[in-house]
């Protein structure tokens, strides 16, 4: 089918106002420079992403580091278990171990569950009296009966906190069995 002369030239003027409304739509010369200086911060962010990851070391060239800081590692562990070469480092040197001597004999034991039954038949005021006198409750009662109540004792703690401790604990005990009713007050 040949085309008709009108038919080209409804084609024609469709093709320049597509034309015309292509030219509208390109950036003006302002623009195209902002762009440019858009596009060369990016390229300069890439520039310098690129030279901050070749101027990391890799794996390998750190193989010496790490030799070298295995050898400190050991040092060290050779100095824990050596007084003499941790002085000589400057290291503190190791504490000897020490064996706590908690362990209390059968009769220290049931001394001090004598002790525990006793007290907390005893009102509060009678407590701290029996407690607090070096002469009736040795410091060794005084720490068997700490231990059997679960308290924590520490070489610092003075007597009196720790007959406080002791007290305060056997009478929130019978506070507890007083509001369960297992005993009448």
């Amino acid at each position: 089918m040949p085309d008709t002369p009108e038919k080209r030239y409804f084609d024609l003027r469709k093709f320049a106002a597509n034309l015309r409304q292509l030219t509208a739509m390109l950036p003006s010369e302002s623009e195209k420079s902002a762009l440019r200086r858009e596009f060369q911060e990016v390229i300069s962010f890439i520039s310098q992403a690129q030279q901050a990851l070749d101027s990391l070391p890799s794996m390998e060239q750190t193989d010496t580091v790490r030799k070298a800081v295995n050898a400190f590692e050991d040092l060290e562990a050779k100095a824990k278990s050596s007084p003499l070469l941790a002085a000589a480092l400057g290291i503190r040197p190791p504490r000897p171990v020490r064996t706590k001597s908690t362990t209390r004999t059968l009769e220290e034991s049931a001394d001090a569950e004598a002790l525990l039954r006793q007290l907390r038949s005893l009102p509060i005021d009678d407590m701290n009296k029996q407690l607090g006198d070096q002469e009736l409750t040795s410091s060794k009662q005084l720490f068997s009966v700490a231990s059997l109540l679960g308290i924590k004792v520490s070489r610092k703690q003075s007597r009196d906190a720790l007959v406080q401790q002791i007290v305060t604990k056997i009478s929130n005990f019978r506070g507890y069995e007083q509001l369960q009713g297992r005993i009448s007050s």
